[in-house]
């Protein structure tokens, strides 16, 4: 499927083992959900999912690159904002998958003998293909002396990490461990006392929803999606990527709807004339802004003599009372 032929599905969704799903809501920023389905039955599918509420929904694009690694990128441009041009998430051509989250900056220890992270989420899309090497990468390289969000990578295999600064003012990676699911909202995982909200409602959702996925068949992209509209609000944009085949689910939602989606495989768009696009231009059947609503009130003639009586009317009294009040 070529990138001026999008499919439009509703309700088309399939079974998978993994999936991430991601969310923002104040602030602009992400949140972030991994879940592994308990006793998987066949080859492990994983999902990375985001939505994104920074309040730039005409601006908002994927886009390409094929320095290293391919890779398709989301994010915003023609805003007038400094947010222009980067790079809110993405994948690469192995299913490694980047998104970020915010939190309130908070002082880390400077490791100035290594070279500076740069753009970490296009660096690491084109220089690395599993969280393992993800990992590594970023043990490699200085973070600078402050951190002001947290880092949630994924891979095909099902490795997920969510990389924040630590309580010890070193950088801090978080992996699942027993549970078949790691969620991260505005708060941090490897330091709560950093955090915009905490305890957060919209980690116990999650959390809460993500308890009852006790079975592969429980595990949809429907109930990623449901997931997403339980914490999200109002989101510019959606998506869920499968990352064993590449496919992408972008979603546009209008009035918190989610049932419409345009599905496209990042394969197939790297061999079919890349090129930027907007996301508003796959759902033409979607408003690009809410629409207003107005109510138009029509009088009469003789109502409208009424009135305009009336007003005169308030208005001399004002005056004489004014004037009454200085003498």
């Amino acid at each position: 499927m070529g990138i001026n032929q999008v499919k439009v599905e509703r309700g088309v969704y399939p079974q998978p083992s993994f999936v991430i799903v991601t969310s923002s809501l104040n602030r602009w920023c992400y949140d972030i959900t991994y879940v592994r389905a308990p006793h998987p039955k066949e080859h492990n599918k994983v999902y990375f999912g985001n939505t994104e509420d920074a309040p730039f929904r005409p601006g908002t694009y994927y886009w390409f690159s094929t320095d290293g690694y391919d890779s398709i990128y989301f994010g915003y441009d023609n805003n007038d904002h400094p947010w222009d041009g980067a790079v809110m998430g993405g994948m690469n051509e192995k299913g490694l998958c980047i998104d970020m989250n915010g939190l309130p900056s908070v002082g880390i220890i400077p490791e100035t003998d290594k070279p500076p992270i740069g753009y970490i989420a296009e660096n690491l899309m084109q220089t690395c293909a599993t969280v393992e090497e993800a990992i590594a990468w970023c043990k490699n390289h200085n973070f600078g002396s402050s951190m002001a969000y947290q880092l949630h990578i994924a891979d095909a295999e099902g490795d997920a990490v969510v990389v924040s600064a630590g309580e010890d003012r070193k950088v801090a990676y978080t992996e699942r461990e027993e549970n078949h699911y790691l969620v991260s909202t505005n708060w941090n995982l490897a330091y709560p006392e950093n955090h915009y909200s905490y305890p957060c409602y919209r980690y116990n959702t999650a959390v809460g929803m993500l308890e009852e996925i006790n079975s592969e068949e429980n595990l949809t992209i429907q109930a990623s999606t449901d997931i997403i509209a339980a914490v999200g609000s109002g989101p510019s944009y959606c998506y869920i990527f499968d990352t064993t085949n590449r496919d992408l689910y972008i979603f546009y939602p209008y009035y918190f709807r989610y049932e419409i989606h345009v599905k496209q495989n990042l394969h197939e768009l790297l061999t079919n004339n890349p090129q930027k696009t907007l996301l508003s231009s796959l759902f033409p059947e979607i408003p690009t802004f809410s629409p207003p609503i107005t109510i138009k009130v029509t009088l009469s003639s003789g109502i409208q003599n009424y009135f305009s009586i009336f007003l005169i009317s308030v208005f001399v009294l004002m005056i004489y009372i004014r004037k009454r009040n200085r003498h």
